[in-house]
């Protein structure tokens, strides 16, 4: 089965940051205040895997910025991830990740004709081990009857945690959460 998280990557993090706040920002208004990009960004999240209760320290890096967009690395595993005019894309996927506008119920397709992301709530105050965030989003990535993804991005600092859930039996199946242990923001 493949996962929405492919965003994640596995590797090593040195330096992260921990028990921030991004509290100072103002409320973000559109896709791009979301994820930060510049080169050498990271972020580390700690990935539980529900069916055997394994952990792992996933880290994400930003390694090349042009004006196109961004390559999100860790490992040998490469996301790239296009800035357009509505928000960004992920070209291996084929669907925005985030779009504008920035609100609550916004909703736009997945490549999969019967998938959607859905802007499920706006300005939410999210605390996760790295830090408590203020007007945070909150998205769900849903394939209907496979698959749904509940991911919260903070503002000024990208996605902070997810849960992925197999909709294949009732009631939904917990299959993997992550959440932002530390980051390292240019």
């Amino acid at each position: 089965m493949k996962y929405l998280w492919s965003v994640f990557a596995i590797g090593l993090f040195a330096g992260c940051v921990t028990s921030q706040t991004n509290e100072k920002l103002p409320p973000a208004e559109k896709a791009s205040d979301f994820y930060p990009v510049k080169l050498g960004n990271a972020w580390a999240h700690l990935v539980t895997s529900h069916d055997t209760n394994a952990q792992v320290l996933v880290t994400s890096r930003i390694a090349k910025v042009d004006p196109e967009g961004f390559v999100l690395t860790s490992g040998a595993q490469n996301v790239a991830i296009a800035r357009r005019a509505e928000g960004l894309f992920k070209p291996q996927s084929g669907y925005y990740i985030l779009k504008d506008p920035i609100k609550a119920g916004a909703s736009w397709k997945m490549r999969d004709a019967d998938g959607v992301v859905t802007i499920t709530a706006v300005s939410k105050t999210t605390t996760v081990a790295a830090g408590k965030f203020s007007n945070c989003i909150h998205l769900t990535e849903e394939i209907p009857g496979s698959q749904r993804a509940n991911i919260v991005y903070a503002p000024g600092v990208g996605p902070i945690s997810m849960k992925v859930y197999s909709l294949e039996i009732e009631p939904p199946l917990l299959l993997i959460s992550s959440e932002l242990k530390g980051y390292q923001i240019q």
